[in-house]
């Protein structure tokens, strides 16, 4: 991930995103099952980005309107929760690349 600044303000701003993709998360009621579907890089509306959008998987699934934007994969899975992968199936868009 390429922030400008010193360790420590990169440090403090990957804190931070952190700090706040976990308030999302726990914002949604465990019983509705939230979810992190990550996709990319190539979607139309954020192409060159990989997107990690968290949905609310039940009774149908939902999209929550909170969504991460970075330019790798490996940043995506550095911030989000620590969770368990769900790897892409056949049926899925072509874009999703893991849950």
């Amino acid at each position: 991930m390429k922030l400008t600044g010193d360790d420590d303000d990169y440090s403090a701003t990957l804190d931070a995103v952190r700090r706040e993709l976990l308030i999302a998360h726990r914002s949604v009621d465990r019983h509705l099952i939230p979810m992190w579907t990550i996709y990319g890089p190539d979607t139309v509306d954020f192409p060159d980005l990989f997107v990690a959008a968290l949905w609310v998987a039940w009774p149908t699934p939902k999209a929550s309107g909170v969504l991460l934007r970075v330019v790798s994969l490996e940043d995506v899975r550095a911030l989000l929760p620590s969770l368990t992968c769900i790897p892409r199936r056949e049926d899925d868009d072509p874009n999703v690349i893991e849950t």
